[in-house]
């Protein structure tokens, strides 16, 4: 998460900027709060600060002693606020997107199955499809009539008049019906460079079942 770094502190909002070991003010007092003590919404850390100490109103020393227990500040006025992201561990440095990433997202463990996704010469929508489908998060036709949004409810590939959902793939082949109603099957590389949703939920099915003879061999 971000944090605040108190210099002159005219720059950080006293209520709403996460700058105190206790987070937001705002968590902990109301909008009726700041109104009565005759202090504005928009006020800084560096107008609540005179000659080094915070200026709380008084009755908050009573209503509000976990607020005006926290240390004064050290105000350099010559110096700039800075904002830090702090990490999971606590640690304070500066922000990048490879540290906020593996903050904010959930540590599974590696699946032998990822490179089958994401690989060196891997077209991106296609994996960023794909990995939806591995979820089931695409917007099916199913999802989209369940959402209150209507569709031609036809399968792009085969034409067959159903709904197209993660559960109609065949496993064993894809078949698309052309004008002179021809049938003819596609292997997944002509159907990848299609870059049709149905491959990626075709796909997902195939990594599925890997999954599943995989557990079967480990279970005996």
């Amino acid at each position: 998460m971000f944090k605040y770094k108190i210099a002159s502190g005219d720059n950080i909002s006293m209520w709403h900027d996460n700058w105190s070991s206790m987070g937001p003010l705002m968590q902990y007092i109301t909008h009726r709060d700041i109104y009565d003590a005759r202090l504005a919404m928009s006020i800084t850390v560096g107008e609540m600060i005179e000659n080094g100490r915070w200026k709380w109103p008084l009755e908050w020393y009573d209503k509000f002693p976990l607020i005006t227990s926290i240390e004064d500040p050290f105000v350099n006025d010559n110096a700039i606020d800075k904002v830090v992201w702090v990490s999971n561990n606590g640690e304070e440095g500066d922000f990048s997107v490879k540290g906020a990433t593996t903050d904010l997202c959930n540590n599974n463990s590696k699946v032998h199955w990822w490179k089958l996704v994401w690989f060196s010469q891997c077209i991106p929508k296609h994996s960023f499809i794909l990995w939806l489908a591995i979820q089931d998060r695409l917007s099916t036709q199913e999802k989209l009539m369940k959402w209150g949004i209507y569709t031609v409810n036809r399968c792009p590939l085969c034409l067959s008049e159903r709904i197209a959902d993660g559960s109609y793939l065949d496993l064993n082949k894809i078949k698309m019906e052309f004008p002179a109603n021809d049938m003819i099957e596609l292997d997944l590389f002509t159907i990848l460079i299609a870059g049709s949703i149905t491959f990626a939920l075709f796909l997902s099915k195939v990594v599925i079942a890997d999954i599943a003879v995989a557990v079967m061999d480990a279970t005996g």
